[in-house]
């Protein structure tokens, strides 16, 4: 029972393990067919974790006669961990023999000699009824006291399971959904842990690490690839710690990472992550890396620049340019301005938007959704 319990519990983390748990829990009520899956009443339908011992012939027969309508669609069979067997119907109706005079007994179960039953839900919902079941041939005899007795105990931590597997499921769904996000924006994320090791990084960084022209990953740390740019690197990295501890107030400014390739160098934008609990000792992300690349191609939208911060064309072009890693003069160039023109666009930029230093225009403009897709 205890190993049962152990692979349940191993399964709600890795869903990989549950044909494991369940073909145990076969082995110990000697079922010749077992199987854990979710029914979806509204659409219809089964998602199987584990199922062995039905051909699956029968399984569609199943989903299309029986999954809605069978004789154990009454409210008091399908309580969380009530757990039923082949008898549970006729004391319910009070009749004896009930069970066995049910199509669903005589035209599903009985051909396949599924006998003895024992079954319940471990997790319900408005639509969808999360199932265990252990079906035993006619030579294996019923069940005993004594197994249902140890196949309630077992269900208690059996529920547990699947509200973590459910969890679980939220959180990889969740990641996966923002990881997708991640990899449409026009410029590199990376998290690292306070000891300067990358947790993560989106696909714009990863192919620029890849091609090692500026940063790469060297034993699980990134890492400039030209020494005077690894010093820029460490500060701004010890500045946003500094700032993440509460040791200094002063966000770090930009640092440009040189590239032995001689193209316009990347500007890196370093942002604390704040502190949050972490009772297991969980290694945590503690700086956010914004990675820009003066050559990327994707263009930042002018016209929603314009819209969303009432700037004119020359203004939202410069301020497109800043976004995209350029320092001022090489942002100037790029749009056809005089430095000093430039400066001036700056400025009134500075006004309009409220920020005050050419860093926090470039962390307000990454606030904007529509400023951070590709197209």
């Amino acid at each position: 029972m205890d190993d049962i319990i152990d692979l349940a519990y191993s399964a709600a983390v890795e869903p990989d393990g549950w044909p494991r748990a369940v073909s145990s829990m076969a082995s110990r009520y000697r079922a010749i067919s077992a199987g854990l899956y979710v029914g979806d009443l509204a659409a219809g339908r089964v998602e199987l974790f584990s199922l062995h011992g039905i051909e699956p012939c029968y399984v569609k027969r199943y989903v299309d006669q029986y999954l809605c309508d069978n004789p154990w669609s009454i409210d008091a069979m399908q309580a969380v961990g009530r757990v039923r067997t082949d008898t549970s119907l006729d004391e319910h109706h009070r009749r004896p023999g009930y069970y066995r005079s049910t199509a669903l007994f005589n035209e599903w179960m009985k051909p396949q000699d599924f006998i003895y039953t024992l079954g319940v839900n471990l997790c319900v919902d408005e639509h969808r009824q999360t199932k265990l079941f252990l079906y035993r041939p006619e030579r294996a005899g019923p069940y005993t006291a004594r197994d249902i007795a140890h196949f309630r105990r077992l269900t208690r931590h059996l529920i547990t399971a699947v509200k973590v597997a459910g969890r679980f499921a939220a959180a990889r769904r969740e990641a996966g959904e923002l990881r997708h996000v991640l990899d449409q924006l026009r410029f590199g994320i990376v998290l690292l842990s306070a000891d300067g090791r990358v947790l993560e990084a989106n696909a714009f960084a990863a192919r620029l690490f890849a091609h090692r022209d500026g940063l790469t990953v060297a034993h699980g740390r990134l890492t400039a690839c030209r020494r005077p740019a690894g010093v820029a690197l460490r500060n701004a990295l010890r500045a946003a710690i500094a700032v993440r501890k509460g040791l200094d107030d002063a966000a770090p400014e930009p640092v440009y990472i040189e590239r032995a390739s001689g193209v316009q160098p990347l500007s890196v934008l370093a942002l604390p992550i704040p502190r949050g609990r972490d009772p297991f000792g969980v290694r945590r992300a503690a700086v956010a890396l914004v990675i820009m690349d003066p050559r990327a191609e994707a263009p930042v939208p002018i016209e929603h620049l314009r819209r969303r911060f009432q700037l004119t064309r020359s203004e939202a072009r410069l301020a497109a340019a800043l976004m995209q890693g350029l320092k001022l003069r090489e942002a100037a160039d790029r749009v056809g301005l005089t430095y000093e023109t430039a400066r001036g666009y700056l400025k009134s930029t500075f006004q309009k938007t409220g920020a005050s230093r050419q860093a926090d225009l470039v962390r307000l403009l990454l606030s904007d959704p529509q400023l951070l897709m590709t197209e």
